[in-house]
């Protein structure tokens, strides 16, 4: 059922599930009988649907066990992305989208400070710009989308009478900045006073990836900050790569509560073009890594390529700008989800979370020869109390510590009557709302709510609420600490120190990500893909003869964790070098070997496998 799915969903196909059992009705207690008031499984499955409705709700793959259908279940029910008939292009919606607005002002408000301007630059680039710079163009080129055509249906050169009309010169759709840029830099750059430019903008960008599509992560139209400098000084250049490497550790670390690795790309990997391609590497559950941001001191290799040249302050010397690019991508909303959600759905930091609380009202039901009226009133004063208890939220500031700046609390009364109490706390776990707040007859009675955490499931019982206002926002804070420093723990759990070849696939195929000694030679890099990946099939092999039903799960993406196929296919690489003041690298001595070739190693780095 999962793969005709999923199969659906990639050709454009929405499905939808039809549940004829109707939801359990609360108990006296206000509880559905179904167990919806423990938020557990049963509540999961059985709260999919009234009777004659159609819906979405309810998690069947888990995250061990199946993570790619896991991930699009995710996206999909908690409604962050929606598929088009464009495969690799997907509907950002409104609580993914929010989650990207909060890491535009986040980050804004640290470049803005630094004195960084916003510009809009256009979409298209010629094909002579594009390919002014070989290299840079060389590292993109399979992926470039192209426009060639106008009208009402493509150009056929087979029906030139036809309504297609072929543009004189194709047009690239953007796959990245510099050609559109630096031209223009060229233009306005003439004396040491014109210097430093500091320049970001927000936009989208085409890279036409034919490796498989996944939400967020990998994408063939991306939204993205890309900012880039000019430097009259190398070293001014290099400082300001490092400060915004920085920069985008705090977007991760303190908004997402996703802890990354800095480091530095490799030969390699780094950007095409560059002199050096500093990086923030994350760890997913699944055993891969994610390149979760770049910034890339350019040196003054482009500034030849454009002439973007200017007079020193001798009034004699003309030097070449030093630049830099760096860019953060909504690949960073996929990664907080992955690392964060579970089985039960989507789990968001409360920093980032559009909606962070939902008060749930659990209606009071009459008794045998009671009044139906008296129940009614009951119920419309539980209400209304949840819809008060809801304003008082949204008035209430709370600090979230990393910015110095106060915001208001994001609440919300579910008083919908046409779905249970069990049906509701399903959904919004499922929506990730990080608190859950419970307000049912003698809870009113009482002058009392129940709290409920989404990271732990935790229930807080007997919270008056003349003290919500003060304690819902300490509890936000204290789920926002708490999914990092768990997070953190996943990471740490995850980086296996080896010093020879033979511990890497061993440890890859236990969803590690090794950290290594290594003598940095280009060319060993493509041997490492090489090894990793027919040690990766000599071990799904081995599986096949010996456990051949789990190997077969564990090829279609199914099966308990120490088969699951992300952690045994694919090749490793060098995902970043350490630096030097990284508390994870171990000594680097005159005596340390290379893990692979057995030379001097000049430098600790951290390899695995990616999306």
């Amino acid at each position: 059922m999962a793969d005709i799915q999923r199969f659906a969903e990639e050709h454009g196909h929405n499905v939808n599930f039809f549940n004829p059992e109707p939801p359990a009705a609360p108990t006296a207690d206000g509880v559905a009988a179904n167990g919806g008031g423990g938020g557990g499984k049963k509540a999961a499955t059985s709260a999919a649907a009234a009777p004659g409705q159609e819906s979405t709700l309810g998690m069947t793959a888990t995250k061990d066990g199946n993570y790619p259908e896991w991930f699009q279940q995710v996206c999909r029910g908690a409604e962050l992305i929606e598929y088009t008939d464009v495969s690799g292009c997907y509907v950002i919606r409104a609580r993914a989208t929010y989650v990207w607005k909060r890491v535009q002002r986040f980050f804004t408000d640290l470049i803005e400070e630094k004195g960084v301007v916003e510009e809009l630059y256009p979409m298209f680039v010629s094909s002579a710009a594009l390919h002014k710079e070989a290299h840079h163009l060389e590292g993109f080129a399979p992926e470039v989308a192209w426009l060639g055509s106008t009208g009402p249906e493509p150009f056929d050169p087979e029906k030139p009478d036809g309504k297609g009309k072929p543009l004189k010169e194709c047009i690239a759709l953007r796959p990245t900045s510099e050609t559109i840029m630096y031209p223009q830099w060229a233009k306005w750059v003439r004396s040491h006073r014109d210097l430093p430019i500091k320049i970001n903008q927000w936009c989208n960008v085409v890279r036409w990836e034919f490796k498989q599509p996944t939400p967020f992560i990998r994408t063939r139209e991306f939204y993205w900050q890309e900012g880039h400098t000019a430097h009259a000084t190398d070293k001014e250049a290099e400082d300001w790569m490092w400060m915004i490497l920085d920069f985008y550790r705090r977007v991760y670390e303190e908004l997402l509560a996703v802890p990354v690795v800095p480091g530095v790309k490799s030969e390699g990997e780094k950007f095409p073009g560059g002199k050096i391609t500093s990086t923030v590497e994350a760890y997913m559950p699944n055993g891969r890594a994610v390149q979760a941001a770049t910034s890339h001191h350019l040196g003054d290799n482009f500034s030849k390529i454009y002439e973007i040249v200017f007079d020193a302050a001798d009034g004699v010397t003309r030097s070449f700008v030093h630049q830099t690019s760096w860019g953060l991508t909504t690949r960073s909303v996929g990664v907080a989800v992955m690392v964060h959600s579970d089985d039960k759905g989507l789990v968001l930091p409360p920093k980032v979370a559009m909606g962070q609380v939902v008060l749930i009202p659990i209606p009071y039901q009459s008794k045998s020869g009671e009044n139906p009226a008296e129940a009614a009133k009951r119920n419309e004063e539980i209400r209304d109390k949840c819809e008060r208890l809801a304003a008082e939220l949204k008035r209430a500031d709370y600090f979230e510590g990393d910015s110095n700046k106060y915001w208001k609390i994001r609440a919300y009364a579910d008083t919908r009557q046409d779905k249970t109490p069990g049906w509701k706390y399903n959904e919004w776990e499922l929506k990730g709302v990080p608190v859950r707040i419970e307000l049912g007859p003698k809870d009113y009675d009482k002058q009392e709510v129940v709290l409920v955490r989404r990271d732990t499931g935790e229930k807080i019982k007997g919270v008056k609420w003349t003290d919500l206002t003060a304690r819902v926002p300490a509890l936000l804070r204290e789920i926002q600490d708490n999914l990092f420093v768990q997070a953190k723990k996943k990471l740490d759990d995850a980086i296996v120190k080896v010093t020879k070849w033979e511990e890497v696939t061993p440890a890859l195929n236990q969803r590690k990500i090794v950290l290594a000694p290594w003598c940095q030679e280009e060319e060993t890099e493509d041997e490492i893909k090489k090894r990793t990946t027919e040690e990766a099939a000599q071990t799904l092999a081995n599986e096949q003869a010996t456990q051949p039903a789990a190997a077969a799960a564990a090829a279609a993406g199914e099966g308990e964790e120490e088969y699951a196929a992300p952690a045994l296919t694919g090749a490793a690489k060098p995902l970043c070098i350490l630096t030097d003041d990284d508390p994870r690298r171990p000594p680097l001595t005159e005596d340390t070997k290379c893990f692979l070739t057995g030379k001097a190693a000049r430098c600790w780095a951290l390899f695995g496998r990616s999306y």
